[in-house]
């Protein structure tokens, strides 16, 4: 056998399955990922979804029909980003209950609603310190419920406070988007696909005042979203439905967990003591409100029995706080605080339901009212001295008689 003539050169077989491996893997599984990636990014883009804080405030500095409905984990930081940033005279803390306060209440003084900045009274006491280093606000107003002295009150809402800080980065921002966007996905896909090729954000509304929505795709996905004033747009569908959702009086009963409203703790009042006394050492003035609630609510917390609906209980002894917090003794406290309380939460009758969003939370035009008899207090009066309490009670009277108690200002900021 002549062995002279050299072997034919073959191609290497693995050299050449490892380069179609490749473009495979690339083809199947990296080259969609990133298309998807690519995707997931620009819906969020046309979204607002991965808007970060700084962002949609110069963003709603410069069109101020633009309101957020995006991730709740922003909200806080988004609210406290625009105090800090506008430096207001007056600025509205704590939960959303004081959601309808808008600045159409306090004008001609520069106003914010920062109400779902904070709920407990340990949040509350860091917020005022931080707005309050430079430049602090004249006028700091904060929810001051009965539920917010009982003992489980705090480990109630710390979780959400830590899943809301004030300032969020711009990765966080991100990954708040994207699950935002996904949970739509999972909960309503088709109608997030529509959304999404109609643009994504919905245009000027006139069911919405005219304002431009922030927020996840599906619109089921959201009841309520923030103007440019900080203060809350519950969303017609809501309020369509929300007499009928909401109508005993258990889920405002059910803010005071079972054994914990025995009597108001002395934990709460000793954060509520050093929250006035820093207020005070920072010049700002400290104003609690008890807003309205229902009357039938208000029955229950005053009678001496336990109250049962939908096999729930809320205990005769758990309304203590309640009563607690009603007496002169406690009101002397909040005064010896330096803390100036207004309690407007027997200003309804039966009947006054329709004039609430939900049994926990009174509409523009309740709010409305009770805001115009606390700015006719004289002490009010005197650090307020340029509001036109006329024009209030004039706008009061039209919303009265054209039968409008939400979105009463409108977009008039």
């Amino acid at each position: 056998m002549d062995t002279s003539q050299p072997l034919p050169k073959l191609t290497n077989p693995l050299e050449f399955n490892a380069g179609r491996y490749l473009l495979r893997l690339y083809c199947v599984t990296i080259l969609p990922t990133m298309l998807a990636v690519g995707l997931i990014a620009l819906v969020m883009a046309w979204s607002g979804l991965g808007l970060t804080p700084t962002e949609f405030v110069r963003m709603q500095e410069q069109n101020r029909n633009l309101a957020w409905a995006g991730p709740l984990q922003l909200w806080g930081s988004i609210k406290y980003a625009r105090v800090t940033k506008d430096k207001p005279e007056i600025v509205v803390i704590g939960a959303s209950r004081a959601g309808q306060i808008r600045s159409g209440m306090f004008k001609p003084y520069r106003f914010y609603n920062a109400n779902m900045i904070g709920w407990t009274l340990e949040r509350l006491y860091k917020v005022v310190d931080e707005i309050s280093r430079t430049d602090p606000p004249r006028l700091v107003i904060f929810t001051l419920d009965y539920f917010m002295l009982t003992s489980n009150y705090e480990a109630r809402w710390r979780k959400y406070e830590e899943a809301m800080p004030l300032v969020y980065g711009t990765i966080e921002a991100k990954l708040a988007g994207m699950k935002a966007l996904s949970t739509s996905l999972r909960n309503t896909p088709l109608r997030t696909i529509e959304k999404i090729k109609e643009g994504m954000f919905d245009a000027s509304d006139a069911r919405l005042g005219g304002l431009q929505v922030f927020g996840p795709p599906s619109r089921s996905d959201v009841n309520v979203a923030f103007r440019y004033d900080g203060s809350m747009l519950y969303f017609p569908w809501y309020l369509s439905q929300s007499a009928a959702a909401n109508s005993g009086p258990m889920p405002l009963l059910a803010m005071v967990d079972e054994g914990s409203g025995e009597r108001i703790d002395p934990n709460q009042m000793t954060w509520l003591r050093n929250l006035a006394a820093f207020a005070r050492q920072r010049g700002v003035v400290l104003v609690g409100v008890q807003l309205p609630l229902p009357e039938e609510v208000v029955s229950v917390l005053d009678g001496d029995s336990d109250f049962v609906e939908d096999q729930k209980t809320y205990r005769a002894r758990d309304r203590q706080v309640w009563k607690e917090f009603e007496t002169d003794r406690t009101r002397a406290a909040f005064k010896e605080m330096g803390i100036v309380f207004f309690d407007f939460v027997r200003s309804t009758k039966v009947g006054d339901r329709h004039l609430f969003a939900d049994v926990s939370h009174p509409g523009e035009y309740l709010v409305l009212s009770s805001m115009i008899e606390m700015l006719k207090d004289p002490y009010m009066r005197s650090l307020l001295p340029n509001i036109d309490i006329e024009r209030l009670e004039s706008i009061k009277r039209k919303s009265k008689s054209d039968q409008s108690y939400f979105d009463i200002f409108q977009s008039n900021f």
